[in-house]
């Protein structure tokens, strides 16, 4: 009884928590990740073509009936080393998602081809405003569905495929190493904000000083690894945006 699973705010949070980072998504590292269909996106568009000019590899839409079987039916996925899985709850949900409505994208808001970093700010980043300002207007910005497709993005294989500095951001673990956790024992500089996420708090979150390039960061701004070698608030302001706008409205998971 009852309608469809909504894909874009119940079916894809499951996937991204539990089938992408290095796994089903641009990155492919994890120990015996099968390196021929990705995750993070519906199907391939003109952006994941191969070199060759052929298409890029399978998306969700092609690999419904292996999500359901290896989530639900069997189940193997993730794997038990993963760290993270999803609840019965949650595989039943993906069970109904394709055996009882045939897998529909529905609306499909979220869902342009790659992952979505979340809906753009009006304005530019709020890079300065004071801890004082209200948080931007609108939904609630998720850790799952909406920051941990950036980190993923951008962090690797720093913090992905490896801990860089004691880090690591996929996906089993990402939020627990970040969320009211104290940088380490080398950013500790008298004066130096401690924690890397803060809620509420961006300028007492190492993560959001070191996007953001801010004077009182700890060590490198980040990314590092993706080029051109800029902080994120240059690079992408729109992302920053999302990750800025996460903490400043709590860093909900």
């Amino acid at each position: 009884a009852g309608p469809p699973p909504d894909f874009c705010t119940e079916i894809r949070p499951i996937l991204e928590l539990n089938c992408l980072g290095t796994c089903h998504g641009d990155q492919m590292g994890y120990p015996n990740s099968p390196p021929d269909f990705r995750l993070d996106y519906w199907e391939p568009g003109p952006q994941h073509r191969r070199p060759d000019g052929g298409e890029g590899l399978p998306g969700i839409k092609a690999k419904v009936d292996r999500i359901k079987a290896r989530i639900f039916d069997q189940p193997t996925m993730p794997p038990n080393d993963f760290g993270i899985a999803p609840s019965a709850a949650q595989r039943s949900l993906v069970n109904r998602w394709v055996a009882k409505f045939g897998a529909p994208l529905g609306s499909g808001e979220c869902v342009l081809g790659v992952p979505d970093a979340g809906a753009p700010d009006a304005g530019a980043p709020d890079a300065g405003r004071t801890d004082g300002g209200a948080a931007d207007a609108g939904p609630p910005v998720r850790f799952s569905t909406d920051v941990l497709p950036i980190l993923t993005a951008r962090c690797g294989p720093c913090h992905t495929t490896n801990s860089s500095g004691g880090l690591s951001l996929t996906p089993a673990n990402a939020f627990n190493q970040l969320v009211n956790v104290q940088v380490s024992g080398t950013c500790m500089p008298a004066g130096t904000p401690r924690m890397r996420v803060l809620p509420n708090a961006p300028m007492q979150s190492q993560l959001w000083l070191k996007l953001s390039d801010n004077a009182n960061k700890c060590g490198n701004f980040m990314p590092r690894t993706n080029p051109p070698l800029m902080p994120l608030s240059l690079i992408s302001a729109q992302q920053f945006s999302v990750i800025d706008r996460w903490i400043r409205g709590g860093a909900l998971p």
